[in-house]
Parts: C-alpha cells; structure tokens; sequence
C-alpha cells in the first residue's frame, strides 16, 4: 500500500499581533508568496538555478516555502488556511462599507455556527495575497473577490484617522480615510504577539517564525540588482548565507503601533528614517519592478528595480541539528521485478530545508537523488537501502534499512475502500500473479477479512469487468527533450509504454490521450478504438515548451467526469517536470479530482521532478505515485498500474462500525496454497459526504433551573429522513428530559420522540435517553428534515444541586438515515454544566432585600425580568423575603396584584 513521504521539519510561526496563545511549532506556518520564476530588471524571465555565480541569485523564487494551501469546510461557506490555521469567511457579501462599519459588520457576523468573526488584522488580510497572480492576487477559492480594497482592523498610528487595507487587483497596502468605502472578508482565530531575541552579534531571531534577520541596515541605498548582490556577499554573526527578505517576510518585522519608522527601534537600528527596504519579490504586474516596504509608515508597494532602497537581510535562522528519524518502504514485503517506494524522515537541519538526497539501494544499482525514489530489485535476497542527507549548511546525517527481497510472486493489493453505500463497504483489490498478470478465476472461498483484526463476514466477490474510462495525460513539454536519455529515446520509451498499456484494456474500456506542454490539447478522444489510440500516441509530434501539468490534470477530470455512466473512471498522468505554465494549481487539482471522486495516479519521471507534489496529487485523490528514474523503466510503471488498478475484485461486506473513528481493515487471499494479505486503515467521517451534527452548550454556568440541548441539523441541502442520538446524563442532578419539535415551517410535518435507553454500560445515576426526530409517514418523502433546531430538550434541575457541582452531558450513539434508508454518521459534542450558588432574599446581607436583589431572584429562578409595580406589594417601602416568594408564586400562577 502506498505511502505518503513525510520530512518532519520545524515549521515557521506566522506572526499575528493581538493575545498571546501557544500552539505547537508546526501549526502556524508563514506562506510563500506565489511568486514561482525569476526575474531580470528589465521584466524577463531568467534562469532560476541556485547557483551563486548566476546573476539575480538569492530572489524570491530561490526559496519556496510552504505553499498556500486551503481547504473548503464541510458547510461550503468557510476557508481554513493549512499554514495559518486561519478560518476564512469564504465569500465576501460584496458590498462597501465605512471602515467601522466593516469592523461591526464582521463582529456581528454569524456563519457556519461561529460568532467570533472579526476583521482580519492588517498581516493576516496579506498572508492569503498571493502574489504570483493578479486581478484578484488571491487564490479562487475564496469566492467573489474583488480586484479592490479590502478593510483590516489595524488603524493607522500617526493619528490621521486612516486605517490599513490590502488592495487584492495585486498585492498593495496602504491606508485611506476611515469615511473611505472598502469591502470585508471576516476572520476568526486567535492573534499571537511578536517575540524577538536579540543574539548579541549583530542578528535578531524572530521567535515566532525563526528568522534571524540583520539587527541594523548600514544607511546605503542600493539598486534591486544590488541590493542582491549585497545580500548574497554578506557575512553577520558567523553566517553568511543571507539573503533579500521575500515580501512577506519582510512585512512581519512592521510594528504598526508606531510610525516613522513603523519598525519595532526596540530592537532594530533604522539608517535612514524613512526610507523603502527592497524585498526579494518581483512585481509580476511588472516584472522589472520589485515589492518593498516603506519603513516611515509599513506600506507595501512596488517600485522600479533601477531606483535605490535601502537593504536589511534575512536568513531562515538557527535550528536543532539535523538528525536521521527513519527510512520506510511502500511495501512490507518487497516483490523481485515490481517497484517499491522508499520515503525518508529527518528533523533539524539548517532552513530553508533544501535537503538533498543520496540513496543507495545495494544491489550495485545506480544512486537516485530523489526525495522518495521509486526502485525494482531484479533478485531475491537480503539488501541494506541507505539514504544521506545534507541540509543547506552542509550538515549531513545517515539512516539504513534492510529489506527482504522474495522471489516474484503472488501479490494482493488494496486500492480503495468505498464508504459511499455505508455500512456496505465496498473493496477494490487486485491479485496479480509473478509476471504482474491478473488472476481472475478467484471467487469468495479464496478470501478472508478482517476489521480491527475481528473476522468479518464477505458478502460477495465479484471480479470488476466493466467498462473503466481512463484518460492519458502525457507530458510533452521541452523538458522531455533535453533530459536523459535524449529526446528521441525519452519520447519513445513513453509511446511504447503507452502503447504497451493499451494491450491491458477490456473490450469496452474507454480510453482519452491528452498532451500537455504549454497546453493542453486533447489528441484523441474517448474511444475503445485501440488504433485510433495508437495513432495517437506514436503519430503526434514533439513540440516542446513549457509544463502546463496541473491545467492538463484538471481538464481531463472535468472531461472524464462528463462521461455518461456509473463506471469507474482514473486519470493516469505522466510528467518529468515541475508545473511552470498554469492557471490552477495544486490545491485546484486536488479539489477538483476528489469533488469528481476521480482518483489520480502520478508518474515522475527523471531527476527534474517534483516528487512532493505528485505524490500529493496521488494521495489526494486516491491515487498512487509512482517514481521512474529514467524512461526505460515507463514501461513497467504502465503495466503496474494496468494490472492492479484497471479491473480489480470488488469485494463487499457489512460492518458494524458507526463512528468516524479510524479502522484497520485486513483482506487475505488463499490461492493454491499460497497466502498474501494487504492492510489499509479507513474511517467514515460523513458516508455521504455531509454530517448531521448535534450541538451541545459548550458551557453553561449559574443558578439554574433547567438546562435546555438544541438538536440541529446542517444538511447542505441533502435529504434526511430521520435522526437520533443516545445521551447519556446524572439523574442525581437533572430530572428526566422532554422535548419539543423545532420552529414550525421548516419542520412541519415532524415528529418527535423520546424514551429511555437500558444499557449495559449505565450505571448508579448514570441514564441514557435516546430522543429522535423522523419525517411523518410519506411514500414520496415530501416532508424531508431540513437544516436548523429540529427538537429540543429540556431538563429540569434536581432542587438539591449544591453550589459548585458539574456534570456533562455525553453522546454515546448517534445515526440518521436519508430517504433511501442508508444510515448516516452524525457528529456531536459533549457539554459541560457547572453549577452556581441561588440566593433567594437579602443575598448581601445590606438593607434588607432591594430591588436589584428581586430582579436577580427572577433571573435565577424565572430567566424572566419581574413584572413592574409587583414588588413591595404591601406598600410599606420594604421588600420582605415573605413579599419575594409571593411574587414568585404568583408570577407562576400568572397572576400579579397589589393588595
């Protein structure tokens, strides 16, 4: 089973100034930028290889770190940033406002079941800017962008009465007047403060990114050419791999609590007062400018290259040293002549973490350079595998792992578990014989199966014969013509294995050839005319260019997608380079293949690749990397892929488990006295893509009387037919429950139920209710649950709860079923009860009862406001706790009089 490759790192902090809260080091993470090329002053794109003789060495692009990343919540209407942990509002409501007017906008906001939005500070509205794109600088997925000014929070300090915003047509911030119209994108999270130490030599460490930046610039303007070149001949504190800042690097060290110089003097010597510092980023709006910041007030602007700034370096810091963790292979029991990936752990090492590689595999076979190499052992036996790293500062660190090579020969091998019919989990395995060859003669004798290592019952074994769709994307691209081996050879070792692969197809299977270089261009459409196909891939000409990877992926999901038909449909793409010529990205095609359920499988081909990335477009669509060091290997890869991912056993069974909790699921197979097993781990967060969730009160304090526990639903729109949980609550300190059906209207037509539950597991004062909502009997389900309160409870509070005393409220079971009948998983959460002291009378103690002690009583008792005129009811000027009662009393006999 695949793997995916992990190089544990310390990760960087990503400045938020506000309240201080501790996350582990790898949560926060500052983004690149976006910008991917390299840049001359005139605007043209150069050479980006990192070496210091070339010129323009040490820009932007030299240092890619984390890439944005976002991920869409489940509700459809928030944007959670993988570095940042920031969540998004995802789309804007598209209209202007005054700048306190966005601040109480946001305040008051309540979305996806969150109240504590609020407009982003100025360095969290810049963090999602990116800057390799323009008209809006920000990536697509949050909706409804304007190429204009949005608002932060962070007012101006020079006392103007302006407050910052973040122009999103490319990047700009600046400020304007408050009475000024911009838009509001909310935010919500925690804010962390800057911390900075000074070393003593010269160099300030940032805490919270691990930046050791340059403690004084020397007071020289230098052009952006220069200012590279200074960067790059610098030697401070014993270091001297210093660079330019990236822009967003260098806008982390502004201190918007003061102004000219808006730079924290606590700690950094300012030359010149007022004056613009040049970032390592080019303007791509006009390339022969480059991104900086004004030290008198914090602005971000682009300025032409050949004008001067001044200069304050950067480098990724001090970090632990680095260290070997461990080596891992794909398989547990490596197979002579089938591919086995290996991946590599380490930590510590000098940032930015461009680690380089030196596997030897031992068997006397050529060293790969990759980060997780993909290698066939030709014999059986025993071999030491050993992987050398080196970090940037020439620190270098060794691991070994022996692996036992078998002999050729039978193998199982899981490649899906489908949730989708849930509880019904569907398997896709594949067996393949020593010569890489499907055994199909198997049937439900030859298999076993186990969940979390209990023995579960098989339902059927069916062998998949249907017609599959697969699409061919193929890398053409100019790389392909100046790798190793040499065009001719590289171009025909992926026609022949293309070629070869079409011989693995069924009949009826459908197959699509793309091409992609600077392009993307559909050569052959989906036929089951093998010489149609053929032609196409051994009759289409190189033409080279530049590696549109991610638009090719993309297309051919969206066209496979289009076919009409339950079958299964795989997009298997080939590239021996890094995406350069896009308008999606990686997180577009991640996104894009999963909404699909189209799963991609990735070949890298050649030294030039980007491993990380395809492996994790394969990872998260369901697909597998795999890894070919040169060309003549594409044919084997081809045939892996061919003969255990095409038609494999579809093999059902029914499980037991209702949770999301993960599970490890074991298949076995028994053929002619030979036994091979494969083991994956699956869970169920949301069978059917949505969860119903039940909300609990997080915490509820006070005198109190009853405690209500709202059960609400979020559908996104999909029927649910029914829903119940089981819960279990402290019968010595809340009274049996009751419940009501939710707001007329949209739950009309429901009904509610509620009854108490034996369980083994209840015990003492421990009892368990299970209350459930179900649409009233209709054959065409016309009265369909929708989102919102579908029933509360209500528990009434045991008289003799002492003052400090706490519970909780659990859900042990919960499920819904949609109109189908298919059972559903729910998500909840427990609450919390604390209870406080009740004070009925002269709780002070202080001229007798008052009248804001009577009002207190009603809160308490009533969670009502007392009825005016009703309190001294004798007239006499006091409030006796005799008069408190009675109002009481009567209030609850809805009566109130005078006497």
């Amino acid at each position: 089973m695949k793997q995916t490759v992990n190089i544990a790192i310390t990760a960087f902090l990503f400045i938020f100034f506000g309240v201080v809260m501790a996350y582990a080091a790898d949560t926060y993470k500052l983004p690149d930028t976006g910008i991917d090329n390299c840049y001359n002053i005139y605007g043209n794109i150069v050479e980006c290889a990192p070496e210091q003789e070339k010129d323009f060495y040490r820009q932007d692009a030299h240092y890619n770190g984390p890439k944005m990343a976002y991920q869409s919540g489940s509700e459809g209407k928030t944007i959670t940033d993988s570095n940042t942990q920031l969540m998004w509002q995802k789309e804007d409501d598209g209209a202007k406002r005054k700048w306190q007017a966005a601040c109480d906008y946001c305040d008051d906001l309540e979305l996806a079941g969150y109240s504590d939005w609020r407009l982003p500070e100025r360095n969290e509205l810049f963090s999602i800017v990116d800057l390799g794109k323009s008209n809006p600088a920000v990536n697509p997925i949050f909706a409804n962008t304007k190429s204009s000014s949005y608002w932060s929070k962070s007012p101006n300090s020079n006392g103007t009465g302006n407050a910052w915003y973040v122009n999103f047509t490319d990047g700009y911030v600046g400020t304007y007047g408050t009475t000024n119209g911009g838009y509001a994108r909310c935010v919500r999270s925690v804010k962390l403060t800057p911390s900075y130490k000074d070393n003593g030599d010269g160099t300030i460490t940032d805490l919270n990114t691990g930046l050791m930046w340059q403690k004084s610039d020397d007071g020289e303007k230098r052009t952006w050419e220069e200012a590279l070149e200074y960067s790059e001949d610098l030697t401070l504190g014993k270091y001297s791999d210093w660079r330019l800042p990236n822009i967003r690097e260098l806008e982390t060290i502004v201190d918007l609590t003061t102004y000219s110089p808006a730079i924290n003097q606590g700690y950094f010597t300012v030359g010149l007062q007022n004056s613009g510092y040049w970032s390592g980023s080019s303007y791509i709006s006009g390339a022969q400018g480059a991104w900086a910041l004004y030290s008198g007030s914090g602005v971000v602007y682009a300025r032409k290259k050949d004008y001067t700034n001044s200069v304050r370096c950067v480098r990724s810091g001090t970090s632990e040293p680095l260290s070997f963790v461990s080596i891992k292979s794909s398989e547990t029991k490596i197979s002579a002549k089938f591919p086995v990936t290996f991946s590599v752990e380490a930590t510590g090492g000098l940032s930015p973490y461009t680690y380089t590689y030196s596997w030897d595999f031992g068997d006397n076979t050529a060293y790969s350079n990759e980060q997780n190499p993909s290698h066939s052992y030709a014999n059986p036996g025993n071999y030491i595998v050993t992987c050398t790293i080196k970090d940037e500062s020439g620190q270098t660190t060794s691991g070994k792992l022996t692996v036992q090579v078998e002999s050729a020969g039978m193998r199982l091998q899981i490649h899906q578990v489908d949730t989708a019919g849930y509880n019904t989990i569907k398997n896709l395995v594949s067996v393949i014989d020593g010569n890489g060859n499907i055994i199909k003669d198997l049937t439900k004798s030859n298999f076993s199966l186990f969940e979390d290592n209990n023995p579960g019952t098989i339902d059927s074994v069916t062998y998949y014969d249907s017609a599959v769709s697969i699409s061919l994307v193929l890398d053409y691209s100019g790389s392909m013509g100046s790798s190793t081996p040499p065009l001719s050879q590289a171009i025909d070792d992926l026609q022949s294995a293309a070629s070869d692969f079409l011989n693995y197809l069924e009949a009826n299977d459908l197959t699509q050839i793309i091409k992609f270089d600077s392009s993307v261009e559909v050569i052959q459409d989906f036929t089951i005319d093998k010489k149609l196909l053929l032609d196409a891939i051994n009759n289409h000409p190189y033409g080279g260019g530049g590696t549109a990877l991610y638009d090719a992926i993309h297309q051919s999901v969206t066209e496979t997608d289009a076919l009409k038909g339950d079958g299964r449909k795989i997009v298997i793409a080939m590239t021996d380079g890094s995406s350069n010529s896009d308008q999606y990205n990686e997180t577009d095609v991640i996104a894009h293949a999963k909404d699909k359920n189209i799963p991609v499988y990735t070949i890298g081909l050649g030294s030039g690749i980007d491993s990380s990335t395809l492996q994790n477009i394969a990872d998260g669509t369901g697909g597998t990397y795999y890894r070919a060091p040169d060309s003549s290997e594409l044919k084997a890869i081809y045939q892996e892929i061919a003969s255990t991912v095409l038609h494999p056993y579809v093999i059902e069974y029914k499980t037991g488990s209702a949770d999301a909790v993960e599970h490890n699921l074991k298949i076995e197979v028994d053929y002619s006295g030979v036994k091979k097993s494969d083991s994956v781990f699956y869970s169920i967060p949301c069978a059917y893509g949505y969860c119903p969730s039940i909300k609990m009160p997080d915490e509820t304090t006070g005198c109190l009387s009853s405690v209500s526990l709202d059960l609400d639903l979020d559908t996104n729109g999909n029927q649910i037919a029914s829903v119940s949980a089981d819960i279990t609550y402290d019968s010595s300190l809340l009274e049996a429950p009751s419940a009501t059906i939710g707001a007329e209207g949209s739950n009309a037509g429901k009904e509610v139920v509620i009854e108490e539950v034996a369980s083994d597991s209840d015990s003492g004062s421990l009892k368990t209710f299970r209350i459930g909502v179900v649409s009233k009997e209709d054959s065409h389900y016309e009265s369909i649950i929708q989102s919102g309160v579908v029933a509360s409870v209500r528990f009434s509070v045991v008289s003799t709860v002492s003052s400090g005393a706490s519970t909780v409220l659990t859900i042990k079971t919960s499920e819904a079923s949609n109109s189908d009948g298919n059972r559903i998983t729910v998500e909840g959460n427990a609450g919390t009860i604390d209870f406080g002291s009740c004070c009925l009378g002269d709780c002070d103690g202080i001229n007798g009862v008052e009248e804001s002690e009577v009002t207190a009583a009603y809160d308490q008792f009533l969670g009502v406001s007392p009825p005016s005129g009703c309190n001294d009811r004798n007239g006499d000027g006091v409030i006796s706790i005799n008069e408190l009662q009675s109002i009481i009393i009567n209030f609850l006999e809805k009566t109130c009089s005078k006497k």
